[in-house]
Protein backbone atom coordinates (compact mmCIF):
# COMPACT_ATOMS: atom_id res chain seq x y z
CA UNK A 1 0.00 0.00 0.00
CA UNK A 2 1.39 3.04 -1.22
CA UNK A 3 1.33 6.30 0.22
CA UNK A 4 -1.31 7.56 -1.91
CA UNK A 5 -5.21 7.62 -1.00
CA UNK A 6 -6.43 4.40 -2.40
CA UNK A 7 -9.74 3.30 -2.39
CA UNK A 8 -11.76 -0.59 -2.11
CA UNK A 9 -14.84 -2.58 -1.13
CA UNK A 10 -13.99 -4.74 2.07
CA UNK A 11 -16.67 -7.21 2.96
CA UNK A 12 -17.79 -6.98 6.49
CA UNK A 13 -20.87 -7.79 8.38
CA UNK A 14 -22.73 -8.95 5.49
CA UNK A 15 -22.09 -5.16 3.48
CA UNK A 16 -19.95 -4.07 1.13
CA UNK A 17 -18.18 -1.57 2.51
CA UNK A 18 -15.84 0.96 0.88
CA UNK A 19 -12.99 2.26 3.11
CA UNK A 20 -10.43 4.92 2.19
CA UNK A 21 -6.82 3.64 2.72
CA UNK A 22 -3.51 5.04 2.58
CA UNK A 23 -0.02 3.59 4.06
CA UNK A 24 1.46 0.34 5.60
CA UNK A 25 1.78 -0.92 8.87
CA UNK A 26 -0.10 -1.82 11.93
CA UNK A 27 -3.61 -0.80 11.42
CA UNK A 28 -5.53 2.54 12.23
CA UNK A 29 -9.23 2.31 11.62
CA UNK A 30 -10.69 5.60 11.24
CA UNK A 31 -14.52 5.58 12.14
CA UNK A 32 -16.62 8.42 11.18
CA UNK A 33 -20.08 9.93 12.82
CA UNK A 34 -23.00 11.83 11.73
CA UNK A 35 -22.59 13.75 9.66
CA UNK A 36 -18.85 13.00 9.14
CA UNK A 37 -17.68 10.32 6.06
CA UNK A 38 -14.85 8.40 5.75
CA UNK A 39 -13.90 11.63 3.44
CA UNK A 40 -13.36 13.41 6.80
CA UNK A 41 -10.07 11.53 7.49
CA UNK A 42 -8.43 12.96 4.51
CA UNK A 43 -5.82 15.34 6.57
CA UNK A 44 -5.00 12.74 9.11
CA UNK A 45 -4.28 9.63 6.91
CA UNK A 46 -1.38 11.04 5.32
CA UNK A 47 0.21 11.71 8.66
CA UNK A 48 -0.61 8.21 9.91
CA UNK A 49 0.66 7.00 6.54
CA UNK A 50 3.88 8.85 7.20
CA UNK A 51 4.39 7.62 10.48
CA UNK A 52 4.14 4.33 9.45
CA UNK A 53 0.60 3.33 9.79
CA UNK A 54 -1.97 1.81 7.65
CA UNK A 55 -4.54 4.25 7.78
CA UNK A 56 -7.99 2.51 6.66
CA UNK A 57 -11.47 4.82 6.64
CA UNK A 58 -14.51 3.14 6.26
CA UNK A 59 -18.30 4.82 4.83
CA UNK A 60 -20.04 3.49 7.66
CA UNK A 61 -23.11 1.53 7.03
CA UNK A 62 -25.90 3.31 5.14
CA UNK A 63 -23.42 6.37 4.01
CA UNK A 64 -22.37 6.08 0.11
CA UNK A 65 -20.63 4.70 -1.24
CA UNK A 66 -21.23 1.75 1.33
CA UNK A 67 -24.30 0.21 1.19
CA UNK A 68 -27.33 0.44 3.42
CA UNK A 69 -27.86 -1.96 6.15
CA UNK A 70 -30.44 -5.31 4.98
CA UNK A 71 -31.67 -5.22 8.44
CA UNK A 72 -32.25 -1.73 9.03
CA UNK A 73 -30.45 -1.43 12.06
CA UNK A 74 -28.09 1.41 12.49
CA UNK A 75 -27.64 1.35 16.44
CA UNK A 76 -24.60 1.73 18.18
CA UNK A 77 -24.05 -2.29 18.69
CA UNK A 78 -24.46 -2.63 14.98
CA UNK A 79 -21.72 -0.43 14.61
CA UNK A 80 -19.78 -2.05 16.72
CA UNK A 81 -20.35 -4.99 15.50
CA UNK A 82 -19.20 -3.43 12.20
CA UNK A 83 -15.76 -2.13 13.59
CA UNK A 84 -15.38 -5.51 14.77
CA UNK A 85 -16.27 -7.32 11.71
CA UNK A 86 -13.83 -4.69 9.59
CA UNK A 87 -10.59 -4.99 12.04
CA UNK A 88 -11.20 -8.94 11.24
CA UNK A 89 -11.21 -8.49 7.63
CA UNK A 90 -8.80 -6.51 7.40
CA UNK A 91 -6.54 -8.42 9.34
CA UNK A 92 -7.33 -11.44 7.56
CA UNK A 93 -5.42 -9.54 4.48
CA UNK A 94 -2.25 -9.05 6.04
CA UNK A 95 -0.02 -10.19 8.81
CA UNK A 96 -1.32 -8.77 12.40
CA UNK A 97 -1.57 -11.43 14.80
CA UNK A 98 1.90 -10.46 15.96
CA UNK A 99 0.43 -6.76 16.71
CA UNK A 100 -0.76 -6.53 20.15
CA UNK A 101 -3.21 -3.72 19.37
CA UNK A 102 -5.17 -5.67 17.42
CA UNK A 103 -5.68 -8.20 19.79
CA UNK A 104 -6.28 -5.29 22.25
CA UNK A 105 -8.96 -3.46 20.19
CA UNK A 106 -10.72 -6.80 19.29
CA UNK A 107 -10.97 -7.82 23.16
CA UNK A 108 -12.81 -3.97 24.01
CA UNK A 109 -15.35 -4.13 20.96
CA UNK A 110 -16.11 -7.73 22.00
CA UNK A 111 -16.12 -6.17 25.83
CA UNK A 112 -18.63 -3.81 24.85
CA UNK A 113 -20.78 -5.82 22.84
CA UNK A 114 -21.13 -8.47 25.75
CA UNK A 115 -18.73 -11.36 24.42
CA UNK A 116 -16.90 -12.19 27.65
CA UNK A 117 -15.34 -15.05 26.96
CA UNK A 118 -14.18 -14.20 23.40
CA UNK A 119 -12.93 -10.46 25.08
CA UNK A 120 -10.92 -12.66 27.30
CA UNK A 121 -9.08 -14.62 24.87
CA UNK A 122 -8.07 -11.36 23.49
CA UNK A 123 -6.71 -9.61 25.98
CA UNK A 124 -4.75 -12.72 27.14
CA UNK A 125 -3.55 -12.82 23.40
CA UNK A 126 -2.58 -8.98 23.18
CA UNK A 127 -0.65 -9.46 26.86
CA UNK A 128 1.56 -11.97 25.47
CA UNK A 129 2.65 -9.85 23.07
CA UNK A 130 2.76 -6.33 24.92
CA UNK A 131 6.16 -5.27 25.68
CA UNK A 132 5.14 -1.80 27.17
CA UNK A 133 4.32 -1.82 30.75
CA UNK A 134 1.72 0.43 30.94
CA UNK A 135 -0.02 -0.90 28.09
CA UNK A 136 0.16 -4.13 30.05
CA UNK A 137 -1.08 -2.93 33.16
CA UNK A 138 -3.71 -1.13 31.69
CA UNK A 139 -4.86 -4.78 29.62
CA UNK A 140 -4.46 -6.45 32.85
CA UNK A 141 -7.00 -4.27 34.62
CA UNK A 142 -9.16 -4.48 31.88
CA UNK A 143 -9.31 -8.18 32.12
CA UNK A 144 -9.66 -8.47 35.53
CA UNK A 145 -12.60 -5.49 35.91
CA UNK A 146 -14.55 -7.80 32.88
CA UNK A 147 -13.69 -11.23 35.18
CA UNK A 148 -15.29 -9.42 38.30
CA UNK A 149 -18.25 -7.87 35.76
CA UNK A 150 -18.85 -11.45 34.34
CA UNK A 151 -16.99 -14.60 35.94
CA UNK A 152 -18.41 -17.29 34.81
CA UNK A 153 -18.00 -16.17 31.04
CA UNK A 154 -15.03 -14.44 30.87
CA UNK A 155 -12.75 -17.42 32.37
CA UNK A 156 -10.29 -19.28 30.37
CA UNK A 157 -11.40 -22.17 28.16
CA UNK A 158 -9.33 -25.21 27.56
CA UNK A 159 -8.44 -24.87 23.97
CA UNK A 160 -10.49 -22.34 22.89
CA UNK A 161 -9.00 -20.21 20.04
CA UNK A 162 -9.89 -16.20 19.23
CA UNK A 163 -11.80 -16.29 16.07
CA UNK A 164 -9.83 -16.31 13.40
CA UNK A 165 -8.46 -13.21 11.25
Amino acid sequence: MASQLTQRIVRASNLNFTVLEMGEGPLVLCLHGFPDTAHSFRYQMPALAGAGFHAVAPFMRGYSPTEPAPDGRYDSAALSEDALALIDALAAAGDLDSYHLLHATRADLLRRLRMSADAAVSYRRALTLVSNESERRFLERRLREMQALDPVQSHHHPGRQAPPH
